[in-house]
């Protein structure tokens, strides 16, 4: 959740944290966007993964 909430919070990008399908240390990602957003928001995960240790 820390990771969803810091994406949200820094990204303005929003994923589903696995917690939600019983899949701990997993995230979803929705598609059915223009491919603009879902590159965006790719990006932006990328962005914030490389802020990790």
């Amino acid at each position: 959740m820390p990771f969803v909430d810091r994406l949200i919070r820094d990204y303005s990008t929003m994923i589903v944290p696995g917690i939600q399908f019983r899949a701990e240390r997993h995230l979803r990602i929705g598609f059915g966007m223009a491919p603009r957003i879902l590159h965006s928001g790719l990006a932006a995960i990328d962005r914030l993964l490389t802020t990790l240790d």
